[in-house]
């Protein structure tokens, strides 16, 4: 499930948005994934994936080299996003979605996900071996001094905003 909160009120899913290549950098805190290359770190295969499928290739590189993310409305508009949901109600939607989820025949619902997806896990991390070979790579990003200062700088941010 993935699911979008604090849509702002004048967002809707009628607007007309720019193409990817000239969305402007959100102002919307990215999630970590997202945001990996502002600290130094390449989004991982498994991450970009679907994030390519969702949104297309051209839209999936931009904001992967930018760190950007797509309004809402535009997430929503391009298949990213499940659903919006106001900024209070985040947590009450996401619990609502897993209730559907968690309604329906666990053994079918696995059976869908991995025709969906494993060609895409088979290619990234279907083996030992690759799975091996992203962790390697992922630990050597995570590593060295300019993620670490990277993420000593964003943990920094955080740990002010909740003063």
């Amino acid at each position: 499930m993935r699911c979008a909160g604090g849509a702002r009120q004048n967002q809707s899913a009628a607007a007309p948005h720019p193409s990817p290549r000239r969305t402007p950098p959100s102002p919307h805190p990215a999630p970590p994934l997202a945001r990996q290359v502002a600290l130094g770190i390449v989004a991982p295969p498994w991450f970009s994936g679907p994030l390519e499928a969702a949104v297309g290739a051209r839209a999936c590189e931009s904001m992967l080299q930018l760190a950007t993310l797509l309004p809402p409305a535009r997430a929503l508009a391009l298949g990213a996003v499940d659903e919006l949901a106001p900024r209070g109600a985040v947590l009450r939607a996401a619990a609502e979605a897993a209730a559907r989820y968690g309604a329906m025949p666990a053994a079918a619902r696995d059976a869908s996900k991995q025709l969906m997806r494993g060609a895409l896990v088979a290619r990234t991390i279907g083996t030992p071996a690759l799975r091996a070979e992203d962790l390697a790579r992922t630990w050597a990003y995570f590593r060295s001094p300019e993620v670490q200062a990277g993420l000593r700088v964003y943990l920094e941010r955080l740990s002010a905003r909740k003063r």
